[in-house]
């Protein structure tokens, strides 16, 4: 099969989260075509996204804030303090993310379920963010962000 035809079946594979680059370089971790430095570079970039449901408990939601970006404009964060499988966690919102956030069904005590989100280990230790793709919605499903 051909290496145009495999990265379209990756992208099906995964529902169309993926875009042809990253799908490209799955494929080609998957054929062995990369070396050994590119092929763990890759390998940590896929383990930062859950492509599942996750559920998390808010414990404490903090005031947006403004922040200045690299190129000295200004941005929007919202952090959310979450625990995931019994560790502390955040669940940042990023500038225009921000603006879309239902706000009123986003509650302390609540249970949320994050899918597609991405995680890392930051500064502030285990993050999560949306991403391209990601939701976040209460337990009851109504969706809090898309």
């Amino acid at each position: 099969m051909a290496r145009e035809e495999e990265v379209k079946k990756k992208i099906e594979h995964f529902g169309g989260l993926l875009d042809e680059r990253t799908a490209g370089m799955l494929v080609d971790y998957e054929n062995s075509e990369f070396g050994e430095e590119k092929m763990q570079k890759l390998k940590s970039k896929l383990e930062k996204s859950i492509n599942s449901n996750s559920e998390a408990l808010v414990l404490e939601i903090l005031n947006s804030r403004n922040y200045r970006k690299r190129d000295g404009t200004e941005g929007t964060i919202l952090s959310v303090k979450i625990v995931i499988d019994g560790t502390e966690a955040w669940l940042t919102f990023w500038d225009k993310q921000v603006e879309k956030i239902q706000y009123d069904r986003l509650q302390e005590g609540e249970r949320i379920v994050m899918t597609n989100c991405q995680k890392s280990t930051g500064k502030y230790g285990l993050q999560f963010t949306t991403g391209k793709g990601g939701v976040v919605r209460t337990e009851k499903g109504e969706i809090i962000f898309e």
